[in-house]
């Protein structure tokens, strides 16, 4: 093995121990926060489709509706935990945001996913397009 490519491979193998490090630091030391999203999560129709803990924050991907939205944003701020942003008057498909607590530094990132989401008519649109056609001779 080349010199460089042992470094290359005792450098990564470095960062990965350091990430696992914190990620177990993370874990540890907001036990409490984690274990009661998780209970307060656990009994609602919520689908969780991912969750990623990176050593700074835990990820949580869900699909739902709007009730779940609403679940999701009651869950998080009875636990103290804040938005930092807002979902739109107008209601999108997707929806993502941080929550933070003002006295811990665990954050939450929620991207939410709606599969309530259907085709709807709004209007007619009118305009002129070019017609082509094949033509042999």
């Amino acid at each position: 093995m080349t010199d460089s490519l042992s470094l290359m491979l005792s450098d990564t193998i470095r960062v990965a121990e350091s990430k696992a490090s914190s990620i177990w630091k993370l874990i540890h030391t907001n036990r409490v926060d984690i274990d009661a999203v998780l209970e307060a999560l656990e009994p609602l129709t919520v689908n969780i489709v991912n969750v990623v803990c990176d050593g700074l924050s835990i990820d949580l991907h869900i699909t739902g509706n709007k009730s779940t939205l609403n679940t999701l944003f009651h869950t998080f701020r009875t636990l103290g935990y804040e938005p930092l942003s807002r979902p739109k008057e107008k209601p999108e498909q997707y929806y993502s945001t941080w929550f933070e607590h003002p006295d811990r530094k665990l954050q939450f990132w929620i991207n939410f996913s709606s599969n309530a989401c259907v085709r709807t008519k709004v209007g007619i649109k009118v305009q002129e397009v070019d017609v082509y056609e094949t033509v042999c001779e």
